[in-house]
């Protein structure tokens, strides 16, 4: 059974993960910037709620101490935002057109 600080390290770790993620997608390197893409779209597509509640919590994370840090979470958190704001659009816009395709 996990403790409450092995919890806390896990997740850690995943919101850092996801950070890396998204500011990765703006890496100048191709393969770099697909990678990251790839990833996202697969967590996107394998449990939505999930990769929205990890975009809610890139946004909710308190920024490091740390200056050097600091850019790099702001970044991710701007693209967390709109990332996140895509998402529900999409989500919103697609069950439009299932909901009008099937009065029809």
């Amino acid at each position: 059974m996990a403790t409450a600080g092995q919890t806390d390290e896990g997740d850690r770790a995943s919101l850092q993960l996801m950070q890396q993620l998204l500011v990765s997608t703006l890496d100048p390197r191709q393969q770099v910037r697909e990678q990251a893409e790839q990833q996202l779209v697969g967590a996107r597509d394998g449990d939505f709620s999930l990769f929205l509640i990890s975009l809610a919590r890139v946004l909710d994370a308190q920024l490091s101490a740390d200056p050097l840090q600091v850019q790099e979470q702001l970044l991710a958190k701007q693209i967390a935002a709109v990332t996140f704001k895509n998402c529900i659009s999409a989500k919103v816009t697609g069950e439009s057109r299932s909901a009008a395709a099937a009065q029809t």
